[in-house]
């Protein structure tokens, strides 16, 4: 039994928690610890990757503040300025004008910078250009016309024009430019000219070669079109669009060819351009991988060693227990025959001894208790089903037909608004003939009698009644048409038997928890003698059925209250012929709709 049982053995269960604590430990540190490792190795390589691209970033701003300051050098020349604001009356001014312009173009041009291609000036005379191309530049003769020199004229400072090619033959020449009005010395809202110099990318790749990148990162500038200007060669083999699309959205990850890249990128003051550096997740993660792989090996040898230990110290701890264990799970499965077995060890033998007490002591009480369960609740439910069911049926026709007959009196009258009326509170009293073998709160039971007395009061005109009800009360349960046959008696045996005025009072108020209902008329009374028969059928309700319909109401009432609330209920008849009749009821504040049966 025991070696067949392995699942639920003590020693299983017991080495089984100790492991998963141990791996659950050991898991969770690992984890944490590689998690923090690879966290801290990221965030690192990325604070790195800011200040590197910070300084790429501040470097190619200066780069192209030189360009600006380049194209300032006009403005520092009183003699070219003097010459660009002289108007030519001759050719000879005109070839003079030009001469001394281009010889100052190429004295700029002799700057060790390999990187500026020409410089070129436009005024109202034309365009004057010194260049180290041997590549003509293809200005148009009505560059007036075109939009980086209307907006240079427009802006007083240095405009960066963005990369742009120029097709010579079957060579291109890609390049860009920095633009700049030159102002008139003697008035600054005049323009003389306009100075533009080309460069193309030679100098910013001089140096972003020389940058010390990690293995598989990737370094790149890009234009807001997305147009490439540089890339490094790790970057050759890439999807270079995927990944500048990328960056200027601002994204924090890509991946390429199965390979995770972190991206930084930073704009360029200046220009449209944004440097982006992208680092290869899995040269960031190598040396994580292998400290991974070496926490994970002392982990599972850890564990291996720890296990053994658990598993030796479990079995010698479980072994005195094992036979009593299996015997209770058999117990357990209800089998109250079973006994457990005595053992060499004091414990245990005082163990099964208590054990076996019990389940002795257990299968006698079982069987008492479910024999004496099953013959109580049998006899009580069948009583109070058969009591319940029949009160149901009596009190139904005794609302019928008072109603029925009040309707029918309208309706002869000639009466049809108030037939109609009479026929929607007939509706309530239907509607809470339908729920009467349920239970209602105290708001709804007043409004059937409302309804009742209403339709009562059309057909007695000395009939008044006056309800009221404390609002505290008002969502407290009670069994549904328990009160409305105390009503219908006092309107049978009191307005129906006399002549004279009769008023109905309803009062329902609490009192600490209880519920006080009192329900009294001024109508004829009850003698004396009738008094004490119903009183004696309402003492002797509890224990007989109602066979004749003398006095009905009452006892069906009392009767459904006494099934719910039984002692708790006080109830009590007091008459005085000639004068009406009172009847109080005190009952618990039930809040909670419970089941008629559940009492």
């Amino acid at each position: 039994m025991h070696k067949n049982n392995v699942r639920y053995n003590l020693k299983t269960r017991l080495f089984a928690t100790i492991s998963l604590l141990i791996l659950f430990a050991v898991a969770t540190v690992s984890t944490f610890s590689i998690y923090q490792f690879r966290k801290t190795t990221i965030e690192q390589s990325n604070t790195q990757t800011k200040q590197l691209i910070k300084q790429l970033s501040l470097y190619t701003g200066d780069y192209i503040s030189e360009l600006s300051r380049l194209c300032h050098s006009p403005l520092y020349s009183e003699r070219i300025m003097k010459t660009l604001e002289l108007e030519c009356k001759s050719t000879s001014d005109i070839l003079n004008k030009k001469r001394e312009i281009e010889d100052f173009l190429k004295e700029l041009m002799t700057i060790p910078r390999g990187d500026i291609l020409r410089v070129s000036i436009f005024s109202d005379d034309g365009i004057y250009s010194s260049s180290k191309t041997d590549k003509t530049a293809f200005y148009s003769s009505n560059y007036k016309n075109e939009s980086w020199y209307n907006d240079a004229l427009a802006y007083p400072q240095t405009i960066f024009l963005p990369s742009h090619e120029e097709k010579h033959g079957g060579y291109t020449l890609t390049f860009f430019s920095m633009i700049l009005r030159l102002q008139s010395l003697s008035d600054s809202n005049k323009s003389v000219g306009v100075i533009r110099v080309d460069a193309n990318y030679n100098g910013i790749r001089d140096v972003l070669d020389s940058v010390n990148m990690n293995d598989g990162s990737i370094l790149l500038i890009a234009d807001n079109s997305h147009n490439l200007i540089y890339s490094n060669k790790a970057a050759n083999s890439l999807e270079l669009d995927k990944i500048v699309a990328s960056a200027l959205n601002k994204a924090n990850l890509i991946k390429i060819n199965n390979e995770t890249f972190y991206l930084n990128s930073e704009a360029i003051n200046g220009t449209d351009w944004t440097i982006i550096v992208g680092n290869s997740a899995s040269v960031l993660l190598k040396s994580i991988n292998s400290v991974t792989i070496l926490s994970v090996i002392l982990a599972v040898v850890c564990v291996v060693m720890v296990l053994i230990i658990s598993g030796l110290f479990t079995r010698s701890f479980t072994q005195p227990i094992n036979e009593t264990v299996d015997v209770m799970k058999l117990a357990q499965k209800g089998d109250l025959s079973v006994r457990a077995p005595e053992s060499k060890s004091n414990e245990i033998n005082f163990l099964n001894k208590s054990f076996n007490e019990m389940l002795q002591n257990l299968s006698d009480t079982l069987a008492r208790n479910t024999r004496l369960t099953k013959e109580m609740f049998e006899a009580k439910y069948l009583q109070k089903k058969a009591q319940y069911d029949m009160l149901h049926n009596q009190i139904r026709p005794h609302f019928l037909f008072n109603t029925l007959s009040t309707i029918s009196l309208l309706v002869k009258c000639g009466k049809a608004k108030e037939a109609v009326q009479c026929i929607d509170e007939l509706s309530i009293l239907l509607r809470g003939m339908v729920n009467s073998d349920k239970e209602i709160p105290l708001s709804s039971e007043v409004k059937i009698l409302e309804s009742y007395l209403s339709l009562q009061s059309r057909r007695h005109d000395s009939l008044k009644y006056n309800i009221t009800v404390e609002d505290s009360v008002s969502d407290c349960y009670i069994p549904a048409l328990t009160l409305q046959p105390i009503v219908e008696n006092a309107v049978i045996h009191g307005c129906e038997q006399t002549i004279k005025d009769i008023l109905i009072i309803i009062s329902i108020v609490s009192i600490k928890d209880m519920i006080s209902i009192s329900i009294s008329d001024t109508g004829v009374g009850i003698s004396e003698e009738n008094l004490n028969e119903i009183k004696k059928r309402i003492a002797e309700s509890e224990k007989t059925e109602v066979t004749d319909t003398k006095g009905i109401g009452l006892v069906n009432c009392y009767q459904r209250l006494h099934l719910k609330y039984g002692d708790s209920l006080k109830f009590t008849i007091d008459s005085i012929v000639g004068n009406g009749t009172t009847i109080s009821i005190l009952i618990p504040s039930d809040r909670k709709e419970d089941a008629l049966n559940e009492r």
